[in-house]
């Protein structure tokens, strides 16, 4: 996985982003805690990689189910489709977050240690590059 070519484009765009935070949508603190608790959720359930995908079926069913949902309460927040592209990015199966994770772990079955590391790192950067970008918006607390 090229982490290293990831996590610049992630900065990136939250630069880009804070500077446009002024005229962006509105600070959600739901969105906020919901961020961080879909974040141990994800974490957790990467970790048990090393087992057989079979025996964790119905838990990444359910944390699929659950940030497709953030996806849509994103969408239906005015001026956020920059966060909906987060979200997009967090669930495509064919990318390097937790969708592409997911797709990979139910594929080869089980995963090697080193991949989960660093898998994980990358999917706590882009969550934390998400709740950065939520606490950058207008009446963000500091």
């Amino acid at each position: 996985m090229p982490l290293p070519r990831v996590i610049p484009a992630l900065l990136a765009s939250l630069l880009f982003l804070s500077a446009c935070a002024a005229s962006g949508p509105a600070y959600s603190p739901a969105a906020k805690r919901e961020l961080g608790m879909l974040k141990g959720r994800s974490v957790r359930l990467m970790e048990k990689a090393e087992q057989p995908y079979e025996e964790h079926t119905k838990a990444a069913n359910t944390l699929m189910q659950q940030l497709a949902a953030a996806r849509e309460a994103a969408q239906g927040r005015v001026g956020n489709g920059t966060a909906v592209a987060q979200w997009n990015l967090m669930l495509d199966a064919e990318g390097h977050l937790v969708g592409g994770f997911l797709s990979r772990w139910q594929a080869d079955t089980t995963l090697r240690p080193a991949f989960i590391a660093q898998a994980i790192d990358l999917v706590e950067a882009s969550f934390a590059a998400m709740e950065a970008f939520e606490l950058a918006k207008i009446g963000a607390p500091k």
